[in-house]
């Protein structure tokens, strides 16, 4: 005997990003906590409008209007596939990785992208590779306006010297023009 009932399917949708949360994210052992407290986050923020957008990503994606919710780990993997993406998402995990919460690392605020260092002292040499690799244009000027990139865009998370430390004397040996 089969027994019908009807379930909002936005709830189910909250309770399949939960169920991914607590399965694929927290029980990462490579998830930083960072990954961890981001994905309650957005979910606890989230309101029938929101996961009313993130369903349409998901049949936009598919391409059809209608959803079939299976909550298979798969589909559970697919909806946050649309998360990770979301700037709101973005915004909360770069806050918890500024906070300390991902370990070690260098956080770049104007692209709101944090860099994971895996030990002390790696900070320093990790900011240069992301200004070799990230802003060359930005780093072939003199050496006042490179210090003030630097001082303006980045941040230490977890380094025992604060980054103003590294400037001055510091620079000079480490700052070289292009060709150099």
């Amino acid at each position: 005997m089969q027994m019908p009932f009807k379930v909002d399917p936005m709830y189910v949708i909250k309770l399949m990003l939960q169920m991914y949360t607590e399965r694929f994210i927290q029980g990462d052992p490579h998830s930083t906590d960072a990954d961890i407290w981001a994905a309650y986050e957005y979910i606890d923020q989230l309101d029938d409008d929101k996961i009313y957008d993130i369903a349409n990503k998901y049949s936009e994606i598919k391409g059809t209007k209608e959803i079939n919710i299976t909550a298979t780990d798969e589909q559970k993997k697919e909806f946050f596939e649309i998360v990770y993406e979301d700037s709101i998402y973005k915004a909360i995990l770069f806050k918890r990785q500024r906070a300390g919460n991902a370990g070690l690392g260098v956080a770049d605020l104007k692209a709101e992208k944090f860099y994971r260092c895996y030990s002390l002292g790696e900070h320093w040499k990790r900011l240069w590779e992301i200004l070799r690799e990230e802003y060359d244009e930005e780093i072939q000027r003199d050496k006042d306006e490179v210090e003030k990139f630097i001082m303006s865009n980045f941040e230490f998370v977890g380094e025992r010297r604060a980054l103003e430390s590294y400037m001055g004397e510091d620079l000079n040996w480490r700052w070289r023009p292009h060709g150099c």
